[in-house]
């Protein structure tokens, strides 16, 4: 995104000179992938811009030896982002000893920055340019990565119980810890969580964490991962294992782990196979500065043959038996397999003269395939045996020869002209790349798409004005115009740029999906349930409606779509939350809902009349899993909507849950590829199998007047809300082949109740007296009173007045700052406290607000309605029912005006008050509409639905056998049920 764009992406809520700023430049001068969290050893909040960046970050807060550290900024558009995937930070730790220096790390995620000669002479300026400002230089190397790896693993999830449980006395405490160590002098997670009270279990854990960072506790978390399984002892004890190995204290950050076959697989194997190719080269790159001039290739071998290619189980391989195709002789084979028997041979020690009678391979083409096998192909790895395939050619063909016309009508002699020509011309190389994978030059306005011809067509010309370019050269000579060749060219420049291509083929879409199964393992490793969740937002592909009640009946009207905010595990799948949104766009308040639905218990919706009924065992985590109600996470994945970077979704919900925020890259929907996956079964398989589904766009040939239909068919609001309840509940019991065949309820029931699980679960700790919760925002207001006009006290939230018996009479407050917690779904009352943290009481909203739970939307569009003298009251209404009366009425109005199944707003707004406050839409008296049956009750908004009665078995949903289905649920019986 460019950085004039930014201040858009910024979102309501940021800071001028806040993280949060940092955090909107570095997505403006960066690649836009930003983590933001709180540094507990650190003791701010940090921003950091990619993946390794938190690597870094978690790494010192889980090393003893970090005792504290800042992390600063090197300019001011953010951390630096290499194109390259270098990753520099300047940090000033403080260790335990009490020295404090100045740490330049850099760290590698990517060989290619390191393989050249320049990068190794980089390195040593960047040691030179340190020690002469008595500074440090690190430079992470890949055994030092893959540990980090475990420790980012470990500390996402510490970190996130201690920023959450940050508050508690408990967590700053090691008393209960000393005592525990003093019984005995080991313990695993394992035994130590039944020795702790249920209701304490988050800060316990909270506080065994900071105690391991601050090398209070040791433990084995640099070399597994986090689970029950891990040993926690007294600091320099010296333990006898079960296989009777000594174990002391844990390394330090800068140590490397010696048993890397300990670590898990999907940690360990793409930082491995890179710490390979890295000493591959650097390997290579010593021999040839040790034994060659001016860093010739030096050849190699046996006596001065590198030990790391000496392991010839991890040369590249080579299936012989398909060298030779059909039946017949299979000389290829044969020559193969003689090469390899010579090359092992001669390795082992053999004498040449005796390899060569015996192989037939001469000693001369022993040494020549030996130094070609440890040739670097293009993919990382040395040819290894695959050199010694016949006609394998190790470095793209060179022409050097002169173009001369040749016989058969010039189509023969052209080989390597086109790397040729543009090695003599790279401006019309330039010219030629940037026109096929369309990358304007500046001031230049680039096609939408140009196909080889059009590219052919301005090649030409470019050559006509050229003044070197004769019309014998490629491509203007007359025999051949070189529009072959210029195809290979650019075929093969799109192949070696595959994201480009895709995007310019196919869209952004397809550029997308070819980032899944790319084959490359993210750093972090999100396997485990609840360590990652990923949030997002889809419009649902059908229209609804809403019944107004009139004297004879009633009246249908369609509404906007609703949007869909689920909370997605990574680990199991599951759906642990979500919201619905009515109306055109979503806000901040509905993305925390999902969360606050997430942590919070779940019970089935209720219905006078269901349409479907509840699967057996569907339903979600919270409700079914009773050790999963209240659980946080550590990692919490969003995209870069304007309501995920809002004050209230990136702290109110980092600071409760705990969690590090992430803010993906603009369109980069693969990120997030778990929720979308749920999003398109939701749809193909449910909703855009509804008579009234707007299909996937608008060439969908289901899109048949869904408008027309939803009316025809009188989808209510209340049943299609059931419905989408219904459908995650089903998904959350629905096997999948991800999981082995597994529910994602199964999964987590097994993670839960399996004693040879690892799996911990971290319940957030209970708020302190006083402490905001998720959904609560903190506002300071004025007391406003006047005693000599006998105006009691009182505080003014948004154009309404609150009070309560002691306010009202302390008129020594008039004039001073409230802090008042607000629960922005409820606004009847508000919780208020003293300047000096005193608790006031709960103050309740004036006569007509204090009835009816609103929303501070729905209390600021009544307000400008008042305002507007549009609206009143009538005899026994407050204000929320007044409002609904309003719009149901000027939803009857605006259908009578405009055509039939037209989509109305007012009727939306009138279905999304309905839903909040759970208040039945008002018989309105239309004139002209025609009369129909009985209106229903909508469905009740989750935070007052009475609790639904459950059977016995605590893990199984309400099987009640439906009734009557209506029209628009009447599916034939030869498809699947719409859940």
């Amino acid at each position: 995104m460019s950085k004039k764009q930014s201040p858009r992406s910024r979102g309501k809520g940021f800071k001028p000179n806040g993280p949060l700023a940092d955090a909107a430049r570095a997505r403006g001068a960066g690649p836009g992938n930003i983590w933001y969290l709180f540094g507990n050893k650190a003791q701010s909040d940090l921003v950091v811009n990619s993946d390794a960046a938190l690597l870094h970050v978690l790494s010192m807060e889980g090393s003893p030896e970090v005792k504290s550290y800042r992390i600063g900024i090197k300019s001011e558009k953010g951390p630096i982002s290499a194109t390259n995937l270098v990753e520099r930070f300047d940090a000033d730790v403080t260790r335990r000893g009490g020295q404090r220096e100045l740490c330049l790390l850099e760290r590698s995620v990517s060989a290619a920055s390191d393989d050249s000669m320049v990068g190794q002479l980089k390195h040593e300026d960047h040691e030179r340019l340190c020690a002469a400002i008595g500074a440090k230089y690190v430079r992470v190397t890949n055994e030092q990565l893959t540990k980090c790896a475990v420790l980012t693993e470990n500390w996402k999830f510490g970190l996130a119980a201690i920023s959450a449980a940050r508050l508690h006395s408990l967590v700053n405490s090691d008393l209960s810890l000393s005592l525990l160590l003093r019984q005995r002098s080991s313990w695993t997670v394992g035994e130590l969580l039944p020795c702790v009270e249920k209701d304490k279990v988050a800060l316990f854990l909270a506080a065994l964490f900071r105690a391991i960072s601050n090398g209070t506790v040791a433990s084995d978390l640099d070399s597994k991962l986090w689970g029950k399984a891990t040993r926690i002892w007294k600091p320099g004890a010296v333990l006898e294992t079960d296989s009777g190995a000594d174990t002391s204290v844990a390394p330090s950050i800068g140590a490397t782990v010696d048993d890397a076959s300990a670590l898990p697989e999907q940690v360990t194997a793409r930082h491995l196979a890179a710490a390979q190719s890295r000493s591959d080269s650097l390997a290579l790159m010593i021999s040839r500065i040790a034994n060659g001039a001016g860093g010739e290739p030096v050849w190699f071998t046996r006596k001065n043959l590198p030990p790391e290619y000496r392991d010839l189980s991890k040369w590249p391989t080579v299936d012989s038996s398909s060298l030779d195709g059909g039946d017949g002789p299979r000389p290829n084979e044969d020559r193969f397999n003689r090469c390899r028997a010579a090359i092992l041979a001669y390795l082992e020690g053999g004498g040449v003269i005796a390899i060569s009678a015996e192989h037939g391979v001469s000693r001369s083409e022993v040494l020549r395939l030996l130094n070609r096998a440890v040739q670097r192909h293009e993919d990382g790895r040395i040819f290894g045996w695959r050199a010694l395939i016949s006609h394998k050619h190790l470095a793209p063909y060179t022409r050097t020869a002169p173009v001369a016309p040749c016989a058969k009508n010039g189509r023969i002699g052209y080989s390597g002209v086109v790397g040729a020509f543009f090695d003599r011309f790279p401006d019309l190389q330039d010219l030629v790349d940037r026109l096929a994978l369309r990358r304007p030059a500046k001031d230049e306005v680039a096609e939408s798409q140009m196909n080889v011809s059009d590219i052919h067509a301005a090649l030409l010309r470019a050559c006509a004005k050229h003044p070197e370019i004769t019309m014998f050269d490629w491509p203007l000579r007359p025999d051949n115009k070189g529009l072959g060749g210029l195809r290979s060219y650019v075929e093969a420049l799109r192949a070696d740029n595959p994201e480009q291509t895709a995007a310019l083929m196919g869209g952004t879409g397809a550029a997308n999906r070819l980032r899944l199964d790319s084959g490359v393992s993210s750093i972090l490793n999100n396997l485990e349930p609840y360590k990652a969740v990923q949030q997002d937002g889809h419009r649902l592909d059908f229209i609804g409606s809403i019944r107004v009640p009139h004297p004879s009946g009633y009246v249908v009207i369609p509404i906007q779509r609703f949007i869909l905010q689920p909370i997605v595990d990574v680990g199991s799948h599951a759906a642990l939350g979500y919201e619905l949104s009515m109306g055109r766009e979503a806000s901040a308040n509905d993305a925390l809902a999902a969360a606050k639905h997430a942590l919070d218990t779940w019970s089935p919706l209720v219905m006078e009349k269901p349409p479907v009924p509840y699967p057996e065992g569907a339903g979600f985590p919270s409700g079914l899993i009773p050790e999963l109600a209240g659980v946080g996470w550590s990692l919490h994945y969003i995209d870069n909507a304007s309501i995920n970077t809002s004050y209230a979704m990136v702290e109110r919900m980092r600071k409760r849950v705990g969690c590090a925020v992430n803010f993906g890259r603009v369109k980069d929907w693969p990120r997030r590829k778990f929720v979308e996956a749920i999003f398109a079964v939701l749809e193909k398989r449910g909703f855009q199998r509804l008579p009234n589904t707007t299909g996937k766009d608008h060439k969908d040939v289901r899109r048949r007047s869904p408008e027309k239909q939803a009316v025809a068919l009188q989808c209510d609001s209340s049943e299609l809300v059931y419905l989408v309840d219904v459908a995650l509940a089903t998904w959350n019991a629905t096997p999948l082949p991800s999981l082995g065949g597994r529910a994602p309820l199964q999964v987590l029931r097994e993670l839960v109740q399996d004693p040879r699980s690892n799996f911990v679960p971290r319940p957030l700790p209970p708020l302190p007296p006083g402490m905001s919760d998720l959904d609560i925002v903190v506002e300071t207001r004025s007391v406003r009173g006047k005693l000599d006009e006998g105006r009691s006290c009182y505080v003014e939230i948004d154009e309404v007045h609150y009070t309560n018996d002691v306010l009202a009479r302390c008129f020594n407050l008039i004039g001073s700052g409230l802090s008042l917690h607000i629960d922005e779904a409820d606004f009847r009352s508000v919780e208020a406290f003293l300047p000096d943290g005193s608790n006031l009481g709960v103050l309740k909203a004036t006569e007509g607000w204090d009835r009816t739970p609103h929303s501070r939307e729905i209390r600021k569009a009544i307000n400008k309605l008042i305002r507007l003298k549009r609206i009143a009251r009538h005899l026994g209404e407050d204000w929320v029912q007044a409002y609904l009366r309003y719009l149901a009425t000027k939803a009857v109005e605006s259908r009578d005006k405009q055509p039939k199944h037209k989509v109305s707003k007012e009727a939306t707004a009138a279905a999304k008050v309905a839903h909040t406050t759970g208040l039945p839409i008002p018989e309105v008296p239309a004139a002209g509409t025609k009369p129909s049956r009985a209106t229903r009750t909508p469905v009740p908004p989750r935070s007052v639905i009475p609790p639904p009665v459950r059977p016995p078995s605590p893990t199984t949903a309400p099987t009640t056998a439906p009734t009557t289905r209506p029209p628009w649920m009447r599916i034939r019986s030869t498809r699947r049920a719409v859940y």
